[in-house]
């Protein structure tokens, strides 16, 4: 493709992708530096999580079929983009990012009010 038949929209579009690409970088950057902060402070909690999604994992796997998991995540794959369009996976992660950062690292404590 020439540089005459390059868009403005297309650019737009471009940068985009782009940027999508970078926000999953920083995505998966984030979550690699929280394992290693929980591994590095909490190694216990951390052998359990991962002991734990590796079980559900493989307890998965032995009951779905391999052809309909495959279909099963590539649907999920297919549809990501319009759910992260339209807000669904941002308003359910923010609820379950919660319950985890509650289960793990525990209630934030209260300070108490200061008396003038």
């Amino acid at each position: 493709m020439g540089q005459e038949e390059w868009t403005g929209e297309q650019e737009k579009k471009y940068e985009e992708i782009c940027e999508r690409f970078m926000h999953i970088q920083v995505y998966f950057m984030s979550f690699k530096q929280a394992m290693s902060g929980l591994k590095a402070d909490k190694p216990k909690m951390y052998f359990c999580v991962v002991m734990g999604c590796l079980l559900i994992f493989a307890w998965l796997g032995s009951l779905v079929d391999n052809l309909f998991l495959t279909y099963f995540l590539v649907t999920i794959l297919c549809l990501l983009p319009g759910l992260r369009h339209h807000g669904i996976i941002q308003k359910y992660l923010r609820g379950i990012w919660f319950v985890l950062k509650r289960l793990i690292f525990g209630k934030p404590k209260k300070e108490p009010k200061k008396a003038d």
